[in-house]
């Protein structure tokens, strides 16, 4: 089955403000798509938006023909913010992220053993987020958003480094 993702007409306006202005693009295949901007150009609002984790002023994102939704299509979603805790193990929180998402706890704990060992950051599983490398913290945090073997999209960049680890791990999944 082909792969599409339409946005049509896009609009958020705060106040006087208009965020996103009839933003509209399609995407009939699959592959790597980014939206890229300045500081405020509305890129994490399109994508709010986008995921319907924020109300549209006017317009809508589908998925393969259907307007995207949490009812509609599984998805993780990574903010720019680390989405982790600091203070609590990896493998524990991940667990406890699959868990929210609806995952038994022994399949939660198999998945996040699995990508833990696919983006290589098992060994890291009984240490607290805040030990971690920022880069390894942005693993982990991908890890969080795919756990449940769900569509991922990210809502800012893994660092402008194209070198970067998750950047990297990203590109492999």
């Amino acid at each position: 089955m082909p792969m599409s993702l339409e946005v049509r007409n896009l609009t958020k306006t705060y106040g006087d403000v208009r965020a996103v202005d009839h933003l509209s693009f399609e995407m009939p295949a699959p592959g790597a798509f980014g939206l890229i901007g300045t500081n405020g150009a509305g890129k994490t609002t399109t994508i709010r938006m986008m995921l319907g984790l924020l109300a549209a002023d006017e317009g809508e994102a589908t998925w393969n023909g259907r307007r995207i939704s949490r009812d509609t299509l599984a998805f993780g979603y990574m903010p720019e913010e680390r989405g982790i805790y600091m203070k609590i193990p990896v493998a524990e929180q991940l667990v406890y992220f699959a868990m929210l998402r609806g995952m038994r706890k022994a399949d939660a704990r198999a998945a996040a053993a699995k990508w833990m060992d696919r983006l290589g950051v098992a060994e890291y599983a009984a240490k607290n987020a805040d030990k971690l490398s920022k880069g390894n913290q942005q693993k982990v945090q991908l890890v969080a958003a795919v756990i449940n073997d769900r569509l991922e999209l990210e809502g800012k960049p893994l660092m402008a480094n194209p070198r970067n680890a998750a950047a990297g791990s990203l590109r492999q999944l």
